[in-house]
């Protein structure tokens, strides 16, 4: 089995293409579950794309399946990430600071990351690690959402309009965006 001490995967800083605001770095993280999710991307024994796929969540509050679609095809020469939009939305660029020490996970085409990683494993993970929450009046936990529960959170918190959550969540509709800011029950 390899030994995955060297991999590194950041919890980095990140900002939304369209209005250009940073809005999420390590040392503002001030609920106790993201935090928990940082030292759980510091541990060595957990799954490599499951620590991928929670990262890249975290940067960009992508879909599980806009994140599992990825190739070395969305990463552009000045290293920006392309999120593909799913669900009728429209394509985002996000920054990631730091994406050249996980370039090296990201297949190359015709491979993307659900190739090596599901849905349905990030969801067993996602379980495991007690990352998930219940929001709003919905009986179901979410769980594979969680991450664009809080930053859409973490956006509306800091004061921003709904419109730049929208944009940054991938929705076409306020209606959705206004679901996804619910407070955590």
């Amino acid at each position: 089995m390899k030994n995955y001490a060297n991999d590194r995967i950041l919890s980095v800083s990140t900002a939304s293409a369209h209005n250009k605001i940073f809005f999420r770095e390590e040392k503002k993280l001030k609920n106790e579950l993201l935090r928990n999710i940082e030292r759980l991307l510091q541990r060595q024994d957990i799954d490599r794309y499951f620590k991928l796929v929670l990262t890249l969540q975290l940067i960009t509050s992508a879909r599980i399946s806009e994140i599992l679609s990825i190739s070395q095809d969305n990463i552009t020469e000045s290293n920006l990430l392309i999120i593909r939009a799913k669900k009728r939305s429209e394509d985002r660029i996000c920054s990631i600071y730091g994406i050249n020490d996980i370039l090296y996970l990201i297949p190359s085409k015709p491979y993307t990351l659900a190739d090596y990683y599901s849905r349905y494993a990030y969801y067993r993970d996602c379980r495991k690690y007690g990352i998930f929450a219940h929001f709003g009046n919905n009986q179901n936990a979410s769980v594979t959402h969680y991450i664009r529960h809080q930053n859409a959170l973490s956006i509306k918190k800091a004061g921003f309009e709904r419109d730049i959550t929208k944009k940054h969540l991938g929705h076409k509709s306020s209606k959705s965006t206004e679901y996804y800011e619910q407070q955590q029950s």
